[in-house]
C-alpha cells in the first residue's frame, strides 16, 4: 500500500510535472509566436526606413546637382553681369564723348555763323564801295 502510495505520488508529481513542462512548452511557444511577430514587425519597419533613406539620399543627390547646375549658372550670369557693367561704362564713355563733340561742333558752328556773317558784311561792304566807285567813274566820265 505504501508502494501503491508511492507510485501515485510519484505519478501525481510526474503529471505535474508534464503539466508544468506542457505550460511552459504553450508560454514559450506564444512567446516565441510574439518574438517572430515583433521581428516581422521590426524588419518591415527597417525595410520601410531603409527605403526611405535611399530615397532620402536619392532626392538629395539629385539637389546637389541642381544646387551645383545653379551654381554654374549663378557664376554665368556673374560674368554677364559683369560685361555689362563694363559695356555701361563704355556707353557711359561713348556719351561723354559725343557731348564732348557735340559741344565742339556747336562751337565751330558758331565760328562759321561770324565768319559766314562778317565775309557777307565784308562782300556787302565792298559791293557798297564797288558800287559807289562805279558811281564816282560814271560821274567823272561826265
Amino acid at each position: 500500500e505504501n508502494e501503491v502510495k508511492l507510485l501515485r505520488e510519484e505519478k501525481e508529481m510526474l503529471q505535474s510535472v508534464s503539466n508544468l513542462h506542457s505550460g511552459y512548452q504553450v508560454e514559450y511557444k506564444a512567446r516565441v509566436d510574439r518574438l517572430e511577430l515583433k521581428l516581422k514587425e521590426t524588419t518591415e519597419q527597417l525595410e520601410t526606413k531603409t527605403n526611405d533613406y535611399n530615397q532620402l539620399l536619392q532626392e538629395k543627390i539629385a539637389l546637389k546637382k541642381q544646387l551645383s547646375e545653379l551654381e554654374l549658372e549663378m557664376a554665368a550670369l556673374e560674368d554677364s553681369v559683369q560685361e555689362l557693367e563694363e559695356h555701361r561704362v563704355t556707353i557711359t564713355q561713348v556719351k561723354q564723348e559725343t557731348a564732348g563733340l557735340k559741344a565742339h561742333i556747336r562751337t565751330l558752328e558758331d565760328a562759321l555763323a561770324e565768319k559766314t556773317s562778317a565775309v557777307e558784311n565784308e562782300m556787302q561792304r565792298y559791293e557798297t564801295l564797288h558800287s559807289q566807285q562805279l558811281t564816282l567813274e560814271t560821274e567823272s566820265r561826265l
